[in-house]
C-alpha cells in the first residue's frame, strides 16, 4: 500500500499510534468492525474527530488492499462511514488578525530556527508546512506536482520572501514536530 501513497510517512504517522500500537500483535484476520470502530471512538472521544476520520479512512484502504491480496476475506469496515467515525468536517476558514499575528511571533521565539523559519515562510506564502519544508530544503518557489495537493504552483516572489529562502536554515526532517510543536502552545488555528 505504501508505494501508492503520497506521503507513506504520513499514513504510518497516524496508523502507527492509533491502530498498530493499541491493538499490539493482533492478525488482521481477528480484526472486526467492533473492534476497529471502538479504536476511532476512542480517538473522537480524546477530542480528535478529524484525527479518527483520517485514520479510518487509511485503515479501509489498508483492508481493501488486503482482500485484493487474499490476506482476508472482507473488509469489516467496508461499509463505515465519516457519519458514524468522526463526523462530517467543515473547512475552516481563519484569517488572523494583527493581534494574532504579534503572538504568532512571539509562539515562533520558542521554537528551534528550523522550525521557525519553515512556519515564517507559511505565514508569508500561505503555503502548506510540508510546502514550505520542501521549498526551504531546495530553496525554490515552484512547488511541482508531486509535491502539491492540488497542482504545481509557484509562491510569489517578493524581495523579502527571497530573503526568507536565502536565510533560512534546513527545516526539520517530520512535518509532524512542528505541528506537535504548535499543539503544545494550544494555539486556536493551525500553520495553513
Amino acid at each position: 500500500v505504501e508505494k501508492h501513497q503520497k506521503s507513506p510517512r504520513d499514513t504510518m504517522f497516524k496508523l502507527e499510534p492509533n491502530i498498530a500500537k493499541p491493538l499490539g500483535n493482533m492478525r488482521v484476520a481477528r480484526l472486526t468492525r467492533a473492534v476497529l470502530t471502538k479504536r476511532f471512538s476512542d480517538i473522537v472521544d480524546r477530542g480528535s474527530p478529524v484525527m479518527a476520520n483520517r485514520v479510518m479512512a487509511y485503515t479501509k484502504t489498508m483492508l481493501n488492499f488486503a482482500v485484493e491480496r487474499g490476506w482476508i476475506k472482507d473488509n469489516p469496515i467496508a461499509t463505515v462511514t465519516r457519519k458514524t467515525t468522526g463526523g462530517y468536517e467543515s473547512s475552516r476558514s481563519v484569517t488572523l488578525s494583527f493581534d494574532e499575528i504579534g503572538e504568532f511571533f512571539k509562539v515562533l521565539s520558542t521554537l528551534t530556527p528550523r522550525m521557525a523559519w519553515s512556519l515564517y515562510f507559511c505565514l508569508l506564502t500561505g503555503c502548506r508546512v510540508s510546502e514550505a519544508m520542501w521549498c526551504l530544503e531546495n530553496k525554490t518557489l515552484h512547488l511541482p506536482e508531486a509535491r502539491a495537493k492540488t497542482r504545481a504552483h509557484t509562491f510569489p516572489s517578493t524581495p523579502h520572501i527571497r530573503a526568507v529562502l536565502k536565510l533560512a536554515p534546513k527545516p526539520p526532517k517530520w512535518r509532524q514536530d512542528i505541528t506537535a510543536a504548535l499543539r503544545e502552545r494550544q494555539l486556536h488555528y493551525t500553520p495553513h
